[in-house]
């Protein structure tokens, strides 16, 4: 029986055609449920991630499983379209460097409910794409510099639930790392303490979320709830409850009775200035609007003209500072006052 050879030099098209169509498709495990690009392999007891995941999943779910660790080789092949990867509900206590070299486009991360007790420089390497970044419910009692310095494109933060005793101020400090982050939970943690002017600064960007630590009422901190009540900021508003006020006699109180009951005890009372020695060689040639002393700092409006449209907006200001029992609040607003607008600060969120 004579064969046809290939002529040398033919097209090879319909040869590679012939063959894909030959080739067996990918397949679902069976121990996951598949649909289209969905993939889920949850509450199957797996240690590892079965054979033959399909190459072009966009979500894969192992939550509630087994697994206790990351290493950079966890998965048998690169993910170039998973966005989404749940690895909830697992033992996971270690990642490794590298550990999502092969989902470089992931958007959401879930590593919620597992065993992480420190996070360390390498631990996110490489998710410069990552939006969303759930660590909820594991041990996490410190976090390394660095983190977060790939995760340019992060918008929100689940922090809650943890062991934090400070608060993680290294995730804006660094050279890079997320900058636009929206959303930073850190309820349900063990802060006591937190840097007032820097979390007053991050709450004009978006939602800080602070319910459910054991704070500890100075003048400073009710500074801050008293600006953010004025403000009616939501994290606040929606979780007034779950800010008790641990204060020197470990008296725990109710958000709602902060300021009747520790303002006039912990703060000391001041006189408004319209100006001061101080302040007064910043006028120059602006038409400063209102210049009051901040308490130990010059805290000036100015506008262009003396018609300009922030004169009744920092006439707003100044008045909510004036009505302040305490200096605190009064060096608290005025430190911020320069480097945000005016129609954010006294905007409701």
């Amino acid at each position: 029986m004579r064969v046809s050879a290939v002529p040398v030099g033919a097209p090879a098209a319909p040869l590679l055609l012939l063959l894909c169509l030959l080739l067996p498709a990918a397949s679902c495990p069976s121990s996951c449920l598949c649909a289209s690009d969905l993939i889920s392999c949850s509450g199957r007891g797996l240690s590892s991630p079965p054979a033959g995941l399909p190459y072009y999943a966009s979500r894969l779910d192992l939550g509630h499983n087994a697994l206790r660790g990351l290493s950079a080789s966890w998965l048998p092949e690169p993910f170039r379209r998973l966005a989404s990867l749940v690895l909830c509900k697992n033992a996971i206590s270690q990642i490794q460097a590298g550990a999502f070299a092969l989902t470089p486009h992931l958007l959401s991360l879930d590593l919620s409910s597992n065993h992480l007790t420190f996070l360390n420089t390498s631990v996110f390497a490489g998710l410069t794409e990552l939006e969303e970044l759930l660590l909820i419910g594991n041990r996490i009692a410190g976090i390394g510099p660095g983190s977060f310095s790939d995760l340019i494109g992060l918008r929100r933060l689940y922090l809650s639930s943890n062991r934090l005793t400070d608060f993680p101020i290294e995730i804006y400090e660094g050279p890079s790392g997320p900058r636009n982050l929206t959303h930073l939970d850190l309820s349900f943690n063990r802060l006591s303490t937190v840097p007032v002017q820097t979390v007053m600064s991050l709450s004009l960007r978006g939602g800080v979320y602070l319910q459910e630590n054991p704070l500890l009422c100075d003048c400073a901190l009710l500074a801050l709830l008293q600006y953010w009540m004025w403000k009616q900021y939501r994290p606040l508003v929606d979780f007034r409850e779950g800010y008790p006020c641990r204060g020197a006699d470990s008296v725990h109180m109710e958000i709602q009775l902060l300021f009747e009951t520790r303002v006039a005890r912990l703060c000391p009372s001041f006189s408004a200035q319209k100006s001061s020695e101080n302040c007064q060689t910043q006028q120059k040639t602006a038409h400063p609007s209102m210049t009051m002393d901040g308490g130990g700092g010059c805290c000036s409006f100015y506008s262009r003209t003396s018609s300009d449209k922030y004169s009744s907006v920092s006439g707003k200001y100044m008045d909510f500072i004036r009505k302040s029992p305490h200096n605190s609040l009064r060096a608290l607003l005025c430190s911020v006052a320069n480097t945000a607008p005016l129609s954010v600060l006294t905007d409701p969120v």
